[in-house]
């Protein structure tokens, strides 16, 4: 019983967060973004479950960089950030 609340606690506070750093990310800064998308990755990569609403906050931010960016290695690196959140998010969807 305890375990389940901190996994619930736990994808509150993630959601929050995801929603609280996209909210305050106005401007286009490609290289904040993917630092943004690779710290998001490794901590999303750290959940042992997502709840539901975490993984529809997670859907909609990673659809918002889908935009390709004009510099290779930099859009590489997004594209690896995006894999590696949206495997967690298939995995925790089974």
């Amino acid at each position: 019983m305890t375990n389940g609340i901190a996994q619930v606690v736990i994808g509150i506070a993630l959601a929050a967060a995801i929603g609280g750093v996209a909210a305050l990310n106005p401007g286009n800064k490609p290289h904040e973004e993917v630092a943004y998308l690779e710290r998001l990755a490794a901590t999303v990569e750290r959940a042992k479950v997502l709840a539901p609403d975490t993984r529809a906050q997670l859907s909609k931010l990673t659809n918002r960089y889908e935009t390709l960016l004009s510099d290779a290695q930099l859009d590489l690196k997004r594209q690896k950030a995006l894999r590696r959140i949206r495997t967690v998010m298939l995995r925790s969807a089974d």
